[in-house]
């Protein structure tokens, strides 16, 4: 992945960082930390802004239809589609111009984890638990189209 003109002048201070900036750093720690590990895994900006923004329903059809849309956003790297194989995720979730992290946790013997980290104090905090929540649920819901036997429960809800 290469970086534009526009996304190394983003790095600029002031200025806001671009979704391929996120994208280019996550693949960076990724090959650097982690080259050969498919348990430590970052979903692109694209695929989280899916996640994110979809409308919660658990109607037999929108779960295909979200899972055969979030597969095709996946399709090079096919991370989602086992979901058991995942130990850590990163999720990026941007909104209200300000970014921040959500980080499913697939613990042995233990319901998944999710916790989000969020710098910011003041209203955005909710919005952004919203979409965390919202991405989580959406996440869960795809993993379990993917495999049908993985357990989910109220407390997978959890942020």
């Amino acid at each position: 992945m290469t970086l534009s003109k526009t996304d190394i002048e983003a790095l600029k201070p002031g200025e806001w960082v671009t979704d391929d900036v996120i994208d280019f750093y996550f693949k960076y720690l990724k090959r650097k930390y982690f080259p050969d590990s498919k348990k430590y895994v970052y979903l692109p900006v694209t695929l989280t802004n899916l996640l994110t923004e979809r409308a919660l329903d658990n109607s037999p059809g929108y779960l295909k239809e979200l899972a055969s849309d979030a597969n095709a956003l996946d399709a090079k790297s096919q991370i989602l589609g086992q979901p058991r194989s995942i130990r850590v995720a990163f999720l990026p979730i941007f909104g209200d111009g300000h970014w921040s992290l959500l980080v499913y946790r697939n613990q042995r013997n233990k319901l998944p984890e999710f916790l989000h980290f969020n710098s910011h104090l003041n209203s955005t905090r909710e919005y952004h638990t919203q979409c965390a929540r919202t991405a989580l649920i959406n996440l869960l819901y795809v993993f379990r189209q993917n495999d049908p036997s993985m357990v989910i429960s109220k407390e997978s809800y959890k942020l």
